[in-house]
């Protein structure tokens, strides 16, 4: 009874999403509530108002504002862009957020691909 059995594997191609990421869904689940989002950013933590997720030159990417930086807040809110693979262990926090001013979903660097982004 020595039978060969067929191995299936699946595999994504470039243009698929990468489904079920886990800090891709934080990020999705804090821009669609306006909840803050806790993460470490080379070695320091941050606390972010995430605005949009996006793809540019084929990385990702999280415009955000920082609103807290190891514990102390920026002198001057602004919103930066941050390489997503740079941000570790992302958790939502209670703390909401209201829309930067400046943040614009129109933008041109965001044309590639959105993945989450809240509407200005």
């Amino acid at each position: 009874m020595s039978e060969n059995r067929r191995i299936l594997s699946l595999c994504l191609q470039d243009d698929e999403p990468a489904e079920n990421d886990p800090d891709e869904n934080v990020f999705a689940h804090a821009i669609a509530n306006h909840l803050c989002v806790r993460v470490t950013h080379n070695r320091g933590l941050m606390i972010l108002a995430p605005h949009v997720v996006f793809t540019r030159g084929g990385e990702r990417f999280v415009d955000a504002v920082v609103i807290e930086r190891n514990g102390e807040r920026p002198a001057e809110p602004k919103l930066d862009m941050l390489k997503f693979s740079s941000l570790k262990g992302p958790v939502i926090t209670s703390e909401p957020f209201f829309p930067f001013q400046d943040y614009d979903a129109g933008d041109d660097r965001y044309a590639e691909k959105i993945i989450a982004r809240i509407d200005s």
